[in-house]
């Protein structure tokens, strides 16, 4: 499994930013990058949120859908090595349009699917999608979800959000128990004070039965380092990529990457 016993950096998504472009001209010295966060839903839904956010919405069709992720993906190989790994941070409202894009992800090459259950976005979250999926009255979609995610595609990441209301310890003793297949968790842990909260992150160590991401207020090669040292398998940045550009490749200097 490719995320095991490795210390990545990677440029984590961020909601209509981290197109492969993006990636590729602020990447440099990751270890992999995130697309998206992209939205699967039917035709049918979501009309309000597709018009917010055209650009979001993968297609209906799972062939358009992987011509669209196949060019992404040849953009980010071509700008930034065949050794960089890709994943793709989808939201899905729907089963069946979450299969089909993570068959087109699949097809189209990608390394990762990463499962949003991070966002929280106006009624969604209420109606139990997205960051609401982690909790108890809809955890069994995220379960089966995850499983099914797991049959279609690639290796499945799940993004959870650490100020979800929920006991972590406890849930990720039901992912397990529920054998899913899950290869590896990613935790935005964005703590007080604008720091990310290492003692979280260390408790979610322990919890993990897979490789634990973690992202989040990371701003430092000594942040980055104090949290490969609990035990993390990657360390992402999002914010500090946008205020500078080559942050990510001077992050792998410092740290002698």
């Amino acid at each position: 499994m490719k995320l095991e016993g490795k210390e990545l950096l990677f440029l984590s998504s961020m909601l209509g930013k981290t197109d492969a472009r993006y990636c590729v001209e602020r990447g440099s010295g990751a270890d992999m990058v995130q697309l998206g966060a992209l939205l699967a839903a039917e035709e049918d839904r979501l009309e309000e949120e597709r018009e917010i956010r055209p650009g979001s919405f993968l297609p209906q069709s799972e062939l358009e859908m992987t011509k669209i992720l196949s060019k992404e993906v040849e953009i980010v190989r071509q700008g930034l090595g065949q050794n960089v790994l890709v994943a793709l941070n989808l939201g899905v409202f729907d089963l069946g349009a979450g299969l089909k894009a993570a068959r087109a992800w699949e097809a189209a090459g990608g390394d990762y699917l990463e499962l949003n259950v991070h966002g929280q976005w106006r009624g969604l979250s209420e109606g139990g999608y997205l960051r609401a999926m982690a909790l108890e009255g809809h955890r069994k979609r995220l379960l089966n979800w995850s499983k099914s995610l797991v049959e279609e595609g690639p290796p499945l990441i799940v993004k959870f959000h650490r100020d979800t209301n929920v006991d972590f310890t406890s849930l990720l003793g039901e992912i397990h128990r529920a054998e899913t297949g899950i290869s590896a968790l990613h935790f935005n842990i964005r703590g007080p004070n604008q720091k990310p909260d290492l003692p979280f992150a260390e408790r979610i160590v322990k919890a993990a039965r897979v490789p634990v991401l973690f992202s989040g207020y990371v701003r430092t090669a000594e942040a980055a380092r104090s949290l490969f040292e609990l035990g993390a398998a990657g360390v992402g940045f999002a914010q500090p990529v946008m205020e500078e550009k080559d942050f990510i490749s001077r992050i792998a200097e410092a740290s002698n990457k």
